[in-house]
């Protein structure tokens, strides 16, 4: 649908983000019906869209050539009909799952606030269907939503005594880790590569923790920023005021504390001493082996040292 509105010169994904959301359907079924008003296709704006109906009017004017129109309505009609196709699986997805014995004891999942759906998710209430055939919510996970744990339960049941301990089911999951170690020293803790599906439901979830509101998504995001991305710290050295050389790309600074210190915290004579002569980059600087690359290879653009007085 949207290449043929783009053949036909129609913006209409650059001012809304999803043209299968309400505002988009209207608009489309309304092209394919044989409006070809820009204002009257605006006026279809749906409340929440921030773009105004002056931005959408402006989105929708183009050339309405026949067999563009008949493109879009070949592919409306698939869309359609592969939507009726996915109810259709909803629904023998959401037969089995009624037949399962009630173990909540007539009960509800509670309303966290947190519930929503994924865009693939079925369209029944998984939550309820989860909650009862387990007599737990699992939903309460942070990360784990009703098609997370529609997944887990569907690949390990809703039995667990199977599994002596959690560690026991961990290790059957692939999650555990598998060290590898010689010497005493652990050279790799790396799990074991599997195919279990219920797994990878609960890596995805996982991954997905840290753009959560809990406690534990601030907990991942405060420790995703803290290492931070390797910069480089430009630092200017004592009596040469006009030039900056950046120094290693860890983070931090390497170069001697002499340099980056006042004469009250050093000797007077060796405060002198470099104050009286230009600093050893030799010495002064520990520059990482990619930096000192680069010095050899690019032409200086600093202000060259100053002669040592005689």
């Amino acid at each position: 649908m949207q290449k043929a509105l783009t053949q036909m010169n129609v913006k209409l994904q650059h001012v809304i983000s999803n043209i299968t959301g309400k505002t988009g359907m209207a608009i489309i079924e309304a092209i394919v019906s044989g409006e070809r008003d820009p204002r009257q296709l605006a006026k279809l704006r749906d409340g929440r869209i921030r773009a105004d109906e002056e931005t959408i009017a402006g989105s929708l004017r183009g050339h309405w050539r026949d067999e563009h129109i008949f493109e879009l309505t070949q592919a409306l009609e698939r869309y359609r009909f592969y939507h009726d196709q996915i109810g259709e699986c909803d629904r023998e997805i959401e037969a089995p799952m009624e037949r399962f014995e009630d173990r909540s004891g007539g009960g509800s999942p509670a309303n966290n606030g947190r519930w929503h759906s994924q865009g693939n998710a079925p369209r029944c209430d998984v939550r309820t269907h989860q909650y009862r055939m387990t007599g737990v919510d699992l939903t309460r996970i942070d990360g784990v939503d009703g098609f997370t744990a529609l997944k887990v339960i569907s690949e390990i049941g809703a039995d667990l005594t199977k599994w002596p301990s959690a560690k026991r089911c961990a290790s059957w999951l692939g999650l555990s880790p598998d060290h590898r170690i010689t010497g005493g020293r652990v050279m790799s803790s790396k799990t074991k590569p599997n195919a279990n599906r219920a797994a990878a439901a609960l890596r995805l979830a996982a991954n997905a923790l840290h753009r959560s509101a809990s406690a534990r998504g601030a907990f991942l995001r405060r420790k995703k920023a803290q290492p931070g991305a390797p910069r480089a710290i430009t630092v200017r050295p004592i009596n040469w005021p006009d030039s900056s050389i950046p120094c290693c790309a860890s983070g931090r600074s390497t170069w001697l504390p002499a340099l980056n210190t006042t004469s009250a915290s050093t000797s007077s004579a060796r405060y002198a001493q470099l104050n009286a002569e230009p600093p050893n980059w030799a010495i002064s600087w520990r520059l990482s082996p990619m930096l000192r690359t680069i010095l050899r290879t690019r032409p200086s653009t600093h202000r060259q040292r100053p002669e040592k007085p005689s």
